[in-house]
């Protein structure tokens, strides 16, 4: 809400900008040469028969005895039909001189392979015809050749093939790269603007924090409920009761133990006086939440009583180590033991 009471000046932006010029940068662009191929299937894969209620059992086992017969012969010719591209790829990788990359076009055009040559592009500008190409493991294509360094040289430039989430194999060569670099002011003045307003809105939102908490707290202190005291300011209360500490998930529960809002509190009023506001509020995107903690009672159940033996002996188990690790250090240092030699 505090955001639209700032209108940065022109120079305000401008020296935000300067201060922080290394945070807007332009996207790395590629421009790459590629060869693209998924197999071609001439069968199509069987499937599972449906049952109708005019067949008999005798009739269904025959129809599905059938099917597992074909879909066993599919699978088989299926996979021969993906490792012969496979092999395809892998021979090129060995005919293309890696010492001259320009060999990839015209080995690979020679082959009677269409190879396509794209413009810079960025994460944002990816070609349509790569968009929904992902890598075996689901991600996509551009982002994983993005990530991937150029190479000073034509041989690390020549990128080993690849092979795609829908059983093809891409064979890439990279041919130009722009790297990132800052952006001008230009182009950097929107996001610029944007996150000088966020700031300015962050610094006199935590100011307007602690005059809450000081008003509220001086209230409270003259008898006043914290209710009463909230309500002054257009504020409202939420009581939460019975917080408890988070419980770490185990192998067999992963499941949370409480809401968000009690680990948040929790974890924020652990160290904090009664009667006194946290020194860290609960920040969510919309939202600051602070948090007045009331009251804190100690329950000794046996959870807790078990938590302690276990610190406790955890504790004496590393004295323990700490003070044998002392001696036999001492006691190799008196007996004038020498240091081995290679």
């Amino acid at each position: 809400t505090y955001k639209k009471d700032f209108t940065p000046t022109e120079e305000e932006i401008k020296t935000f900008w300067s201060e922080n010029e290394g945070k807007y940068l332009s996207d790395r662009q590629l421009k790459i040469s590629y060869v693209y191929e998924k197999p071609v299937y001439d069968k199509t894969a069987p499937t599972k028969p449906v049952r109708t209620p005019e067949t008999t059992d005798e009739e269904y086992a025959k129809l599905d005895t059938q099917f597992a017969k074909d879909l066993a012969a599919w699978e088989i010719y299926k996979k021969r039909t993906d490792n012969a591209l496979a092999s395809k790829f892998d021979e090129f990788t060995v005919k293309i001189d890696t010492d001259e990359n320009q060999q990839f076009k015209k080995i690979l055009t020679k082959a009677g392979l269409t190879v396509t040559t794209t413009e810079l592009f960025n994460k944002d500008t990816v070609p349509a015809e790569l968009k929904d190409v992902k890598t075996k493991d689901g991600t996509p294509l551009a982002e994983a050749l993005l990530a991937r360094p150029f190479g000073k040289t034509a041989e690390y430039q020549l990128q080993a093939p690849i092979k795609t989430s829908d059983e093809g194999w891409i064979y890439v060569n990279f041919e130009e790269e722009k790297v990132s670099e800052p952006k001008t002011y230009e182009a950097a003045k929107e996001a610029a603007t944007a996150d000088l307003i966020t700031k300015l809105a962050n610094e006199k939102l935590t100011e307007s924090v602690k005059e809450i908490k000081t008003k509220i707290i001086a209230a409270n202190k003259t008898g006043k409920s914290l209710e009463d005291a909230a309500k002054e300011l257009n504020l409202t209360v939420n009581k939460v009761e019975n917080v408890k500490p988070p419980v770490r998930p185990s192998r067999n529960n992963r499941q949370p133990t409480a809401p968000p809002l009690h680990d948040a509190i929790y974890r924020l009023a652990a160290a904090t006086d009664e009667n006194s506001f946290t020194e860290n509020n609960w920040v969510t995107p919309t939202n600051v939440t602070l948090v007045f903690l009331e009251k804190r009672v100690v329950e000794k159940t046996a959870q807790f009583i078990q938590a302690q033996a276990n610190a406790t002996a955890n504790s004496s188990r590393n004295v323990q180590l700490a003070l044998y690790r002392s001696w036999m250090s001492n006691a190799i240092s008196n007996a004038n033991i020498p240091e081995p030699t290679n």
